[in-house]
C-alpha cells in the first residue's frame, strides 16, 4: 500500500470541510481514479471539496463512502456506498444482551462470531475506468 495515497486527518478539519493532503494527492501526476472514504460523512465532504475544485464525479474521479446513510442517495451525484444491515445489528446485538443478561444461550450458536454481509449500493459518484 502506497502511503501517499492514504489520506489521514483530524475529524475537526474533516468539520470544517478541508483537506489540502486530498487537493495535493488530486494535483498529482498519478493521481487516482477512484476514492474510499471510511464512512460517508467524510465522502460526502471529499464530494464537497473535489467540486470545489473543479475535479468532476464520476468523469475525473469515482468516489464510495461506507454507511450508506440516508443523506447519501440525495447528493449530486448519488453516493455509491457500501450498505451495513443496521437494523439487523441491533436485533442481533439486543439479543445477545438480553441472553448474557438471563444466562441463556444464543440462538445462533457462538454469540460472538456472528457475520453480518455488507453491500454495495451503486449510485452515480462511480463509473468504470475508460
Amino acid at each position: 500500500v502506497d502511503e501517499n495515497c492514504i489520506v489521514r486527518q483530524s475529524e475537526e478539519l474533516w468539520h470544517q470541510g478541508t483537506c489540502s493532503k486530498l487537493l495535493k494527492l488530486m494535483q498529482g501526476r498519478d493521481r487516482p481514479t477512484a476514492l474510499f472514504a471510511s464512512n460517508d460523512y467524510k465522502a460526502l465532504r471529499v464530494l464537497r471539496i473535489l467540486k470545489q475544485a473543479g475535479v468532476l464525479i464520476p468523469d475525473e474521479v469515482s468516489l464510495v463512502g461506507y454507511d450508506d446513510i440516508d443523506t447519501a442517495s440525495l447528493v449530486h451525484p448519488a453516493l455509491t456506498t457500501v450498505h451495513q444491515p443496521v437494523d439487523k445489528m441491533i436485533e442481533l446485538g439486543v439479543k445477545i444482551l438480553i441472553n448474557i443478561i438471563e444466562k441463556k444461550a444464543f440462538e445462533h450458536g457462538d454469540d460472538r462470531n456472528i457475520m453480518l454481509k455488507p453491500w454495495l449500493v451503486e449510485r452515480e459518484s462511480t463509473e468504470r475506468i475508460r
